[in-house]
Formats: C-alpha cells, structure tokens, sequence
C-alpha cells in the first residue's frame, strides 16, 4: 500500500500532461482555419506553425477577448457603431460581427489600432482625421475601399498591399510625395484617387495594372508615361491643375470615358496641335479649354556688374464659372539643381535685378508663377516655372606690356600663374638637371647637401671611437709590461 499511492499520483500527473498535449495540438489547426491564410499560429510552448506566408500576428479564436483600442475617440465609435455602452469593454467578437461600412469620418481619431480587427466590414471611411499610418490591416480580407482624404499622410502605409479584396483607394489632400509601385502590383485595385498632393510623377508599372480610373488632379505632373496613357482598362483619367505643357498624341488614340485636363499651362489656341486633337476625343465628358498661362519671353539684361531679368506677364483669367488669378512670381537661383529662393514678388512686378556682381559671374535663374484656381468644385493652388541662363559681361581684354616697359605698373599674378622671366635669363627649366650619382646638384657638392647636426653627430662618435681605441690599446701595453 505505501508504494502503490505515488504510482497512483504520477499516473495521473502523466495523463494530465497527455490531455494538455492532446488538446494544444488540436487547438493548432483550429485556430489556423480561423485565422485564414497568411497567419502563424502556436500553442503553448510548441513551434509556431505557419499557415502561408507572409508571417503575420495570430488571431486568437476567442471572440471574448478584449480588444485595446489607444485612442479614445475610435474607441467611441467603435462602441456606437457595436451598440455598446460607454463603459462596455470592446470583444474581437464585436469587431467581427461588423459588416457593411465603418463610417469614422471627422472624429478626431489620430491613431486607428483596434480597427484591424473590423476583418467583416468591405468599406472603411475614416477620412478627416490627423491619422499619418495605419495599423497591420493585411487581415482585412473583406475591405474593398479605403478612404482616408485629408489627412496627415506622407506616404502610402505599405500595409496597404496585404489588403487582398481592394478596390478603390482614396487619399487625396494630404502630403504624398511619390505613389509606391506596389500599388500597380494589386490586382483588385481599379480606382486610384490622389488629387491634391505632392506627387511629380506616375510610375509606367501602372502600365500593367487593372486601373479604370486614376485621379492625380492638383499635383506637380509634368508628364505621364506612355505605359499608363495606352491602358486599355485606364477610361477615366483626371490631371487638371498640374504642370503639363503639351500631351503626346497617344491621348488621342484611345477613347475615353472622362478625361479632366483643365488648368494646365497647355496651348488650346484655336487651331493648335492641341486643340485639334482634343476636340476631336469622342468622350462622356472631355474638359481641356480652360487653360493657364506660363512664364513667356524670359529675357536678361546684363552690365559688367548687375543682371537684370524680366518676363511678359502673365494674364488673369475671370469667368462666370472660375477664377484664375495670378498670385505672386517666385525668383530662385540654380546652383548645381539646388535652388535658393532670391524673392517673392507681387503679380504686377515682372523683373527683377541683381547688383554688385563680378564681371563674367554665371547665373541660372528659375522664374515661376503661381496662379490661384477657384471653381465650383476646386480651389487649389499651381505653378509653372520656367529657367534662364546668363551672366554678367566680362571686362574688355586689354595686352599685358611686358614687365618693365610702362613705369608705374606691376605684374599682377593670378593664383596658379608664372611670373614672365627677364628677357634672356635662363628659365627654370632650362637649368641642367643632375644625372643621379654624378655628385652634383645644380652644380653644388653632394658634401654641402648634409646637415650640420649629422656632422657634429658623426664627430662624436669617431671621438668616442679614437679614445676607447687609445683606452684598449693602453691596457694592453701596461698588460705586457708587467710579464715577467
């Protein structure tokens, strides 16, 4: 009896750890077929398995859970549109029973952690909101627009690509400086919209994508690539208020369903390449006619001393419908691509000077004008800029007397330069140069090359030399002597 119970105990301590096992193993593809692809998955202290990759945060299966959402006013919202109250924790079960759209427009929201876990709902709107990224969204499978205009973005957030069902994104009037080509690379994406931002060009991989519709209005666009232009798919295309100067005939070579080039700097004259081409776009809707006017005739005047710039102003343009006015003129210098602005000037003043300059200094000047557009559905802001290289005259060339003829003037010498020899003294380089090994330099002895401190050096050591002889040679011969 004394050695049966311990056996009892470690029995039962064994199947225990057997059902601990049997059911962490379980737990494992069960909560991989919830998580959905793209999720890694573990159980206690067992590897993580991976489903498909990419590794992304496992999704507990509990749906009692409590979700940590950090700002204060998503929270808020999260609980209204769940139908909890005030003081309610927020469950992932709340989160995944919403379907349809999540409307957080203008809440103050500057942080969306939480919403991830929204993986149910198609559309999310979380627009006017100082948000400037976004939590991993990649297990949103169901998302299918994405709207986040007027906010606080820099940059497209990479983790926009992990959403597999997204159709339209939106994200204009923010801060964007460059449109991430993984963009091209998704294959649901058919609406673009990036109006209003920062953006100076367009990537040709969308040449390859499945847009129908790209919005770029009211950005720094001075050309789009021939790739985007011809795709098939691309019917709506809209780049009004942008730097454009002229379009290649391929705008004319496909049809359109609407395509927005109004507000550029493009000649549209009656009779131009331009004019003919565009109006003979067969369209639902093709608006071009209203156009801005660039920096014209951009001239210097020059003196050994001052440059002075100026260029035939730029018109307004009032009409019952819009207004095109001419804000300011902006001067810059050029040097070497970077630009440093020289003024600001109002939109009466044309030229501009530039004093107390050396003779022969070069300038490249980049002169723009910016005009203010107002219409029925835009205000906004844009520039043409155009570049003019010159300099100041150069002194008169005048013959240098030679040294000596005209009394009272010295040769100057400019850095790098040789003073003229007199006339039929020999040259350096005439001079013979020593051949090594024949003991001379420039007709000096090789003796008269060494240093002093070698040679009292070399004293001293033949002193030290000659007595420690005579010091030897002395003992020997008192050695000798005293032999019998």
């Amino acid at each position: 009896m004394g050695t049966s119970m311990p056996r009892s105990s470690g029995c039962r301590r064994s199947l225990r750890r057997f059902a601990a096992l049997f059911a962490a193993l379980l737990a494992i593809p069960a909560a991989a077929l919830v998580a959905g692809p793209g999720v890694s998955v573990s159980a206690g202290g067992f590897p993580i398995i991976t489903v498909h990759p990419p590794i992304v945060t496992f999704v507990p299966i509990d749906p009692f859970l409590i979700v940590t959402v950090p700002d204060a006013n998503l929270a808020a919202a999260l609980r209204a549109r769940c139908g909890l109250a005030a003081t309610d924790p927020i469950r992932r079960g709340d989160l995944y029973a919403l379907t349809g759209t999540l409307n957080v427009f203008g809440k103050g929201i500057a942080d969306l952690e939480g919403v991830q876990f929204c993986r149910n709902i198609t559309s999310l709107n979380a627009s006017n909101n100082p948000l400037s990224s976004l939590p991993d969204v990649s297990g949103m499978d169901a998302l299918q627009q994405l709207a986040l205009v007027v906010c606080d973005f820099t940059e497209v957030p990479p983790v926009i690509a992990g959403l597999s069902d997204l159709a339209v994104l939106s994200m204009d009037v923010n801060r964007i400086s460059e449109i991430p080509e993984f963009l091209a690379h998704m294959p649901t994406l058919r609406v673009l919209s990036l109006g209003t931002n920062e953006i100076r060009e367009v990537p040709a991989a969308f040449g390859g994508s499945g847009l129908t519709a790209l919005v770029v209005n009211e950005n720094r666009l001075t050309s789009l690539p021939e790739e985007v232009i011809s795709l098939s798919s691309l019917k709506n295309l809209q780049i009004d208020l942008n730097r454009f100067t002229t379009l290649p005939a391929s705008f004319g070579a496909k049809s359109w369903h609407t395509l927005d080039v109004e507000f550029n700097f493009l000649d549209v004259s009656p009779g131009s390449s331009l004019d003919t081409m565009l109006s003979s776009i067969v369209a639902a809707s093709c608006t071009y006619q209203r156009q801005l006017v660039p920096i014209r005739d951009l001239a210097a005047e020059t003196t050994e001393t001052s440059i002075r710039i100026g260029w035939t102003p730029c018109p307004d343009v009032t009409a019952p419908s819009c207004s095109e006015t001419v804000a300011r003129y902006l001067v810059y210098r050029s040097d070497g691509g970077v630009l440093t602005e020289l003024a600001l000037l109002g939109p009466g003043t044309t030229t501009y000077s530039e004093d107390g300059l050396a003779p022969g200094t070069a300038r490249t000047y980049v002169v723009g004008v910016e005009y203010h557009v107002v219409t029925a559905f835009e205000d906004g802001i844009t520039r043409h800029y155009a570049t003019l290289a010159t300099s100041t005259r150069s002194l008169p060339a005048t013959a240098t007397p030679a040294a000596g003829t005209t009394p009272g003037l010295t040769p100057v010498l400019t850095p790098g330069a040789t003073e003229p020899a007199t006339p039929g003294a020999p040259t350096p380089t005439q001079d013979a140069t020593p051949t090594p090994g024949d003991g001379k330099d420039g007709g000096r002895s090789w003796l008269s090359l060494v240093p002093v401190w070698v040679w009292a050096v070399a004293g001293g050591l033949l002193l030290i030399v000659f007595a420690s002889a005579a010091f030897v040679a002395a003992r020997i011969v008192r050695a000798r002597s005293k032999r019998p």
